[in-house]
């Protein structure tokens, strides 16, 4: 609870409004009301890369292991515990993090195998990925490093022959959507998920756009 207190004082610090919203009526751990207007990103090697980041020191780049997980999970604008991440490796999900000396100061995961996000989840074909849970440590965030990275994970994937992939953006999320504008992203599909308190859930079909 203590921790779960931490991250949503970092939320409201950082979080637009309807966001808020959502969560408050959420409440703890998804036990209220829970209501997601959210739309299918496309992403990829849509044009041209970004500027490399402005830090004060060199940068490295490289997909993270096990050993770094505690690290992500104790990152105060985090909710997710290094156990579920350690499972997500387990899986055969990726994550492509930056590190400033031994820090990771930004990282983002992708799944080859399945879109996992609960409200519509469907198997990918080879040439697909599925990302999500891309991360930047509030103190670097404006440096550019977020779509440096993002890009640098296309780059990676098309390697394996995986060009086509997709993201989760949920629709107030007005700074996610702003990201991935800048990375040329196109918007396929929308919809919606009301849960009524983890018991009862209704789900639209993904509409086109």
């Amino acid at each position: 609870m203590r921790h779960y207190l931490k991250y949503m004082a970092c939320k409201f610090r950082d979080e637009p409004w309807e966001q808020l919203f959502f969560n408050i009526l959420a409440g703890y751990r998804g036990t209220g009301i829970s209501i997601y207007s959210y739309y299918l990103v496309m992403e990829g090697l849509f044009g041209d890369p970004p500027r490399a980041p402005k830090t004060a020191s060199p940068i490295e780049i490289r997909f993270l292991g096990p050993e770094d997980m505690a690290q992500i999970a104790a990152m105060p604008e985090r909710d997710v515990r290094e156990p579920v991440m350690q499972k997500r490796l387990q899986a055969g999900n990726k994550c492509l993090g930056v590190l400033d000396g031994r820090n990771v100061v930004a990282f983002t995961w992708c799944n080859l195998e399945h879109c996992h996000f609960t409200e519509h989840p469907f198997p990918l074909a080879k040439d697909e990925a599925y990302l999500f849970d891309a991360h930047t440590s509030k103190k670097y965030r404006g440096t550019g490093i977020a779509p440096y990275l993002r890009y640098r994970l296309y780059e990676e994937l098309a390697k394996t022959g995986r060009t086509k992939l997709y993201s989760i953006t949920m629709q107030p999320n007005k700074p996610s959507l702003r990201f991935k504008s800048k990375l040329n992203a196109r918007i396929v599909g929308k919809g919606l998920s009301v849960v009524l308190f983890k018991r009862w859930r209704v789900v639209s079909k993904f509409s086109p756009v």
